[in-house]
């Protein structure tokens, strides 16, 4: 797919009658699963795609945002044309050597690869080890992930791919006692390494312990 964008953006900018061209591309995946107490409230996938074109001509700008890659080429235009429109002077850029590069992420394992039922699985047994704590009133867990892919390309010849993964999860455990009412999270996170997510059962287990622990901490005397 992104060889296929290249040539689309490549397609768009062939031609046309400006100074200086660039387009931006962002697009996203992401995954999210989330309980509120026993019960699993959410999950699911979804995409996601926006962009904008920016037109130079004679000392103006033209500007053209979009949300899919049809008609890109016209849309490119369409910022040429209120560039053309507002441009009254000379268009003065320092020049720059192009540049082709592609930046993608070095994962040991990536979230992408690890399917939404065993991710599941593994915050099931996390959700068990809170519910098996006694005095708890209720609890939270949020995991999710997302890759995102940043594309910029100009009409001087440059073309730059960048992908970024990243993963987090926030687990929430509320205890609570005869109107005591306690909260300890944990949270947790890393940049597309999704082992940071596994063997987390004794950490959860001791989130737990502490927020019943909490219940029958001495309480601080409040001064006059």
């Amino acid at each position: 797919m992104q060889g296929d964008m290249r040539d689309q953006i490549a397609s768009a900018l062939k031609g046309q009658r400006a100074d200086y061209i660039e387009v931006r591309i962002e697009e996203r995946e992401t995954s999210r699963i989330q309980y509120r107490g026993r019960e699993l409230e959410d999950i699911g996938r979804s995409t996601s795609l926006g962009g904008n074109a920016r037109a130079l001509v004679r000392g103006g700008w033209g500007f053209v945002s979009f949300n899919d890659l049809s008609g890109l080429r016209d849309k490119v235009a369409l910022a040429v044309k209120q560039a053309r429109l507002v441009g009254k002077e000379e268009s003065k850029l320092d020049p720059v050597a192009p540049v082709v590069d592609t930046v993608a992420p070095q994962i040991k394992k990536d979230p992408r690869a690890v399917t939404l039922a065993w991710k599941k699985g593994l915050l099931d047994e996390y959700n068990e080890i809170i519910w098996a704590t006694p005095k708890i009133q209720t609890s939270m867990i949020a995991y999710g992930d997302s890759k995102r892919l940043v594309i910029f390309a100009n009409s001087e010849g440059s073309y730059i791919e960048q992908t970024k993964v990243d993963l987090s999860t926030r687990i929430v455990v509320i205890a609570r006692e005869d109107g005591d009412v306690q909260q300890v999270v944990l949270s947790t996170g890393s940049s597309g390494y999704f082992g940071f997510m596994e063997g987390l059962h004794q950490e959860v287990r001791e989130t737990a312990q502490r927020a019943i622990a909490l219940l029958s901490a001495p309480q601080v005397k409040g001064g006059e």
